[in-house]
């Protein structure tokens, strides 16, 4: 027996609000759920493995996240797609190269941490 992943679930102070921001960033629709309290995103395709939880909590977010979100731009272009997450809401924090790879870890609206990176250029 092993387990699959069933959803990525983020606590938020704004749950409806954090979605709508990761809704737009993969272009998938929000699914609001039984009551306020509560949202999601899923890819559209129906992979189950793709879908993010979003439920509200009374406090904000305290210390950096143990875990987060990796993306890669669709068409490759890193400074692009950072400005585009930037005009959703996120904020950068710092870039790095670094084993082949260059990246910028960011925040979302809520303070998560989350990185977009590509191949570094020569």
């Amino acid at each position: 027996m092993t387990s699959q992943l069933g959803l990525i679930t983020f606590d938020s102070v704004d749950a409806a609000r954090l979605a709508g921001f990761w809704a737009a960033v993969f272009d998938w629709p929000v699914q609001h759920g039984a009551s306020p309290a509560m949202a999601m995103v899923a890819d559209p395709s129906g992979d189950t493995a793709h879908r993010l939880l979003f439920l509200a909590v009374p406090e904000a977010k305290q210390a950096k996240n143990r875990c987060h979100l990796d993306l890669r731009p669709t068409d490759g272009d890193v400074d692009r797609e950072v400005a585009r997450l930037e005009e959703l809401g996120a904020t950068t924090l710092y870039e790095k190269v670094e084993y082949g790879t260059r990246w910028r870890t960011m925040h979302d609206p809520d303070g998560n941490e989350f990185c977009i990176g590509g191949p570094a250029e020569e």
